[in-house]
């Protein structure tokens, strides 16, 4: 072969591969511990390190970027981004976006109090909350019931992220938070005064998986369907076993009970 058409073969074949390259998926998340930090280098997330490993063995280049829940949510969904994590399962998102099978992590949603309001308040049905205000965060995937019970009475205040919402119970702005288990256990410390901050005894409010998902707008199921396969077979390594207790450490093998 001539040496130009040589060049002009291997120029093609160079810029096939700077475009596939180039067409990284688009994923949003928050700020969200263990799930989510991902602006701490040595410590970006459970849910980060096990997504990046699983495109990785894909062969699937991601850049995953922070925003505000209710934003990364928005985005997923007109499909300004590929997809959304750390996310419960709601008619909502299912609407706009593709859940694979195999979900990244088990939680639940726990309500939180002060520890000096430990004796004082309790939970034994939604009906305990009406007289009182619950901070939550904006789009978060609580229950239908839940929802349909709070904003009969408006008796919710909404926040941007979980931090926001302790700074209020601590505050006495609010009598109850709701967050997740696993997420609840840790971000209580990052702020100040959180050591004043438990767990209501029984308060489940909802036991669920969480999920990578995406958008119908730009992702195939064929890719949806890969993604599930793949972190089904990275769960079974020792590699995910290590960064599970990294994140999750005395918890078993894999996560539960969020």
């Amino acid at each position: 072969m001539p040496r130009i058409g040589c060049w002009l073969l291997g120029a093609a074949i160079g810029m096939a591969g700077a475009a596939c390259l180039a067409a990284a998926l688009q994923l949003g998340t928050d700020e969200w511990a263990p799930y989510e930090t991902v602006n701490e280098q040595q410590a970006p997330g459970f849910s980060v390190e096990v997504i990046r490993r699983v495109f990785d063995l894909m062969g699937q280049p991601v850049e995953i970027r922070q925003y505000p829940w209710a934003r990364a949510q928005s985005m997923a969904y007109s499909g300004q981004n590929d997809g959304l994590f750390s996310a419960f399962r709601n008619a909502e998102r299912e609407a706009h976006c593709y859940y694979p099978d195999e979900p990244l992590a088990q939680d639940r949603w726990l309500l939180f109090v002060r520890r000096d309001n430990l004796n004082r308040l309790a939970y034994h049905s939604l009906a305990d909350l009406k007289g009182r205000l619950v901070g939550v965060v904006r789009g978060a995937a609580v229950s239908p019931d839940f929802w349909a019970a709070v904003r009969r009475d408006n008796d919710y205040e909404e926040a941007v992220d979980d931090d926001a919402n302790f700074c209020k119970l601590l505050a006495g702005r609010v009598d109850y938070v709701v967050a997740s288990q696993a997420n609840g256990a840790q971000e209580r410390f990052r702020i100040p005064g959180g050591e004043q901050i438990a767990a209501l005894p029984g308060a489940v409010l909802k036991e669920d998986a969480l999920y990578l998902i995406f958008s119908r707008r730009t992702v195939s199921p064929k890719t949806v369907a890969t993604f599930s396969r793949t972190l089904r077979q990275f769960k079974q390594s020792g590699e995910y076993r290590a960064i599970f207790q990294r994140y999750f450490p005395g918890m078993g093998d894999g996560v539960g009970g969020k």
